[in-house]
């Protein structure tokens, strides 16, 4: 939570001194980031609910390994042991779900990094035309740049926080699942 609101404060302190520097400058950055913020609130949905599917699968691939050992004797005493080969259908399950959210992730940064280069491109391009119309001057362009990074490093940690926050939720929804099941178990019983 401290670096969720050292980042924005970072961020917002970043913005109010760029709109000071150059508001024109500003304008163009902000026409840049809403595709980024609907890309990560989209992501942030998807982690979420593939984080689900994985705690899901995992969950499943353990019910299935105690089954599988509890009943080994069972198993060889009929000659099925080349029957049993549900734990490692589910153990790939798992492994192809764990694969996608890193490739999806993958993904992710790496569009952030493009987006990051092509706002800063942007703001030279826009800032050389500035300058050339001597409606800003070098030094303003560079300390404008600087702190575009500034606002760009504080926009990745308050994304970053979002983003395990999602992790975290839907990992811990079917806990919460677990636990109200046990309670109207509970209260069957009493």
């Amino acid at each position: 939570v401290s670096q969720g609101v050292k980042n924005t404060f970072q961020m917002l302190g970043a913005i109010g001194v760029m709109m000071y520097f150059s508001p024109t400058l500003t304008t163009v950055i902000a026409f840049i980031l809403p595709p980024v913020a609907v890309f990560g609130g989209v992501y942030g949905r998807y982690v979420r609910k593939l984080s689900q599917q994985v705690q899901d699968a995992l969950a499943n691939k353990a019910t299935i390994a105690e089954e599988r050992l509890g009943n080994i004797r069972t198993v060889k005493a009929f000659g099925h042991e080349a029957n049993e080969g549900l734990y490692a259908k589910t153990v790939n399950h798992v492994f192809t779900l764990s694969k996608n959210m890193v490739i999806f992730n993958a993904c992710y940064v790496a569009s952030l990094h493009i987006s990051g280069y092509f706002t800063l491109y942007s703001i030279v391009w826009a800032g050389s035309l500035l300058v050339a119309a001597n409606d800003l001057s070098p030094g303003m362009l560079f300390s404008f740049m600087l702190y575009t990074v500034y606002c760009g490093i504080g926009i990745t940690g308050v994304t970053n926080l979002v983003s395990e926050v999602n992790k975290g939720y839907g990992a811990s929804i079917r806990m919460f699942d677990i636990i109200d099941k046990a309670e109207k178990i509970a209260e069957e019983d009493a």
